[in-house]
């Protein structure tokens, strides 16, 4: 079988299972198992296997492992979860205006507001075309689809390094301010505040851990429909398995998910959004003892029996307009959107 058929395979049966492709990648990596693990955070470093770690993950994390038994594979319907509903920009709005007033309180600095945008479909998806069809589009996004009984189905194209260590190297990115994809960007005195508070972040990190690092940028990089600025981070030291695990601790969630301070930005998103992210702004990817590439899980959507639910947010500061961080949420949702319509125009 080839990869399209094999993935079609385990889509009919209820097994847990990913496909993704690396970022520059040719080829897509398929593993599959009756049952996928769980493991404390500490483990990072010491098991093999693609990772799933939700926005709130409490130190454990999924793991499937890198498995390919094909005897274990039988035709059986999956049991998705319950459907989700759509944020209601009233709801945005506000969550957004209490947010703003927050920080202009000087309580907050920044903080990640999202939203749902629920779809609802009457005619089978072929998602395995969806997936080849967002590796087609994003060539330089990590793509991946999942399926495990504890997370549900997800799909996503995300842009975000979150870790990648690589001969005990580690590195990561700050990827914050969003704009439509142009010829000619200008970004604005907000756009590039939001972007520096998670580069700020980022840093202090590497220099409480004592650790020197070489830092590049920022730079404007695409993702599709829309732009970021990025910065990015690599260790001239090397680390320890233990070192990994706790340093991935310490940058979950970051300030470009989440905001800062941290633990007050947490505790606001949790009292005023009315979804679960789930593993919406959680990280996901392959790990092994001796190398790992993790993801933020951005640009993803949630798949149900009879629907879909697209995970979208933004950065907000004491600036912010909701109006104008609604609609850069709408520009974000492109990057499935596109995607998702042109296979059921294909697929009639």
């Amino acid at each position: 079988m080839n990869t399209a058929e094999e993935l079609n395979t385990l889509l009919a049966s209820n097994l847990d299972f990913v496909a993704y492709r690396l970022p520059n990648a040719s080829v897509s990596a398929l593993y599959f198992t009756p049952e996928a693990q769980t493991i404390d955070a500490k483990e990072l470093g010491r098991k093999d296997g693609f990772l799933i770690a939700p926005f709130q993950h409490h130190n454990r994390y999924t793991l499937i492992p890198f498995s390919r038994d094909w005897s274990t594979v039988k035709p059986a319907a999956f049991d998705f979860e319950p459907a989700v509903k759509s944020t209601v920009p009233t709801d945005y709005y506000r969550a957004a205006n209490y947010f703003i007033e927050a920080m202009k309180a000087s309580k907050l600095d920044k903080v990640i507001l999202s939203r749902v945008e629920a779809r609802s479909f009457d005619q089978p998806q072929d998602w395995t075309n969806i997936y080849n069809q967002l590796c087609a589009a994003y060539p330089k996004a990590f793509v991946y689809l999942f399926r495990t009984q504890a997370q549900g189905m997800w799909m996503g194209a995300t842009p975000e390094q979150f870790l990648n260590v690589e001969d005990q190297h580690l590195s990561t990115v700050a990827l914050a301010g969003t704009q439509p994809r142009s010829e000619a960007i200008h970004w604005s005195e907000k756009e590039k505040e939001e972007q520096q508070f998670v580069t700020q972040y980022i840093e202090q990190l590497y220099l409480k851990n004592n650790m020197d690092v070489a830092i590049e940028g920022p730079q404007t990089v695409t993702a599709g429909p829309v732009a970021h600025l990025k910065t990015s981070f690599q260790s001239r030291d090397k680390v320890d398995s233990d070192f990994l695990a706790q340093f991935a601790k310490d940058l979950h969630p970051t300030p470009a998910v989440c905001g800062l301070p941290k633990e007050k930005a947490l505790e606001y998103i949790l009292s005023q959004e009315h979804h679960q992210r789930a593993c919406y702004c959680g990280f996901l990817g392959p790990i092994h003892r001796t190398d790992l590439n993790l993801f933020v899980n951005l640009r993803c959507m949630q798949i149900f029996k009879e629907q879909l639910a697209l995970y979208i947010g933004g950065g907000l500061t004491k600036d912010s307009e909701p109006e104008q961080e609604w609609q850069e949420t709408v520009e974000k949702a492109k990057t499935l959107l596109a995607i998702i319509e042109s296979s059921q125009n294909s697929n009639p």
